[in-house]
């Protein structure tokens, strides 16, 4: 079981690695031969892959058994009250063995390791696990679940892996475009006859701390020609006065990854979002791999599973709430294959804008599980790049 773009490269790896031939149970009637073929105990033992997305459509025999369940992702299932997480559920209650993989299992808390916990070990129910981990956490004693968790790291694999070097790079909009954010937002409300909600608000600085761009399309609005974006000026120098080579770039927003898309043509960018098909994103990451110039814009579909060591330098250009994402996005090259010996992470921070409020939380968040298995490498940096540009304005 694993997110829906992961499918196919489960059963290629599955393939490629250790030989094994597995069968997609995605399509209606894949599903009810798997069902059937598992019911009447007679075949030879199969390997079946099914995408969350249609594992939380279906609805198991009570009768059925399976041999193993393997949930990659698993966080996907942190939250008890999803339909996934009842249909994984009854996946690991019919299961003799259980595996969850992760590199990032708490996603937001320490309920986001129960849920999982709970669905690993159905003995329990969720709200047990909640109380026994809540309890081990707060005791300083999460080593007591060793016997149900593994985790992998570099040093202990004995693998040559790569060195994260991160960078912060603060940039600085002009004084005007502060005032113009402030007073569109008040606008806003006045037109609505009522204040925007926290997240309403959120949403639009968030816009704002993206791109200009971003947040005159939110207003719609068109801004004025050669509008000043010290942000894409700072990326677009850092790309030109490195080395030639491969670039990964996230934003959140879709009218960002326009903007870049327009600003790095000369490179002949690709980007991948929501929209892309899997034919379509499979194409760009082989042409990504085998152009040693290659730029990929990704929007957030694009931080899970996918092998991109073939770069070495990614660039946050929008920041997320969540440091967990940004480990899934940084792990797209830092990983098993990656032959440079230092990869390079460059993480965007606005001045005087929401950006600020979003690094305490995500300091904040990497406090909650420092010196737990659930750590991660260091994803943010204290450090502070020249403002070159912003300077100007």
């Amino acid at each position: 079981l694993c997110p829906p773009i992961l499918e196919d490269k489960w059963r290629m790896d599955l393939k490629l690695r250790f030989d094994l031939d597995s069968f997609s149970a995605k399509a209606n009637e894949d599903y009810e031969l798997m069902i059937e073929e598992l019911s009447s105990n007679q075949s030879a033992p199969k390997i079946y892959i099914l995408p969350y997305s249609m594992a939380s459509r279906r609805n198991l025999p009570p009768d059925l058994t399976f041999g193993l369940v393997v949930m990659d992702e698993i966080h996907h299932a942190r939250n008890p009250s999803t339909n996934l997480y009842s249909s994984l559920q009854e996946f690991c209650s019919s299961a003799d063995y259980r595996i969850g993989l992760t590199a990032t299992p708490v996603q937001n808390s320490i309920d986001d390791l129960a849920a999982s916990m709970s669905l690993l070990n159905p003995i329990a129910s969720f709200l047990i696990w909640r109380l026994l981990i809540s309890e081990l956490w707060a005791r300083g004693k999460l080593s007591s679940l060793s016997p149900f968790v593994t985790k992998f790291t570099k040093d202990r694999l004995g693998v040559n892996f790569t060195k994260r070097i991160i960078h912060r790079i603060e940039v600085e909009f002009p004084a005007s475009y502060s005032k113009f954010i402030d007073s569109s937002l008040d606008g806003l409300g006045d037109e609505r006859g009522k204040q925007l909600s926290a997240f309403e608000k959120t949403t639009f600085l968030r816009l704002a701390s993206s791109s200009p761009e971003a947040f005159f399309g939110a207003m719609k609005r068109v801004p004025p020609k050669d509008y000043p974006n010290p942000k894409i000026d700072k990326l677009l120098q850092e790309v030109e006065s490195s080395e030639p080579g491969r670039w990964i770039i996230f934003t959140e927003f879709r009218r960002t990854a326009e903007l870049l898309m327009n600003r790095l043509a000369d490179y002949e960018p690709t980007l991948i979002s929501g929209k892309s098909s899997f034919s379509e994103r499979f194409l760009a990451f082989d042409d990504f791999r085998e152009n040693p110039e290659g730029i990929l814009v990704m929007m957030p579909v694009g931080s899970e599973g996918l092998d991109l060591q073939v770069c070495s330098r990614m660039i946050n250009f929008d920041l997320h709430w969540n440091p967990m994402v940004i480990e899934q996005r940084i792990g797209r090259i830092d990983r098993l294959g990656q032959k440079k010996l230092e990869i390079q992470v460059f993480n965007f921070l606005v001045r005087g804008g929401i950006d600020e409020h979003m690094m305490a939380i995500l300091k904040s968040k990497l406090g909650l599980i420092k010196d737990t298995f659930a750590s991660t490498e260091e994803v943010i940096s204290e450090g502070t790049r020249p403002l070159s540009i912003a300077q100007h304005f």
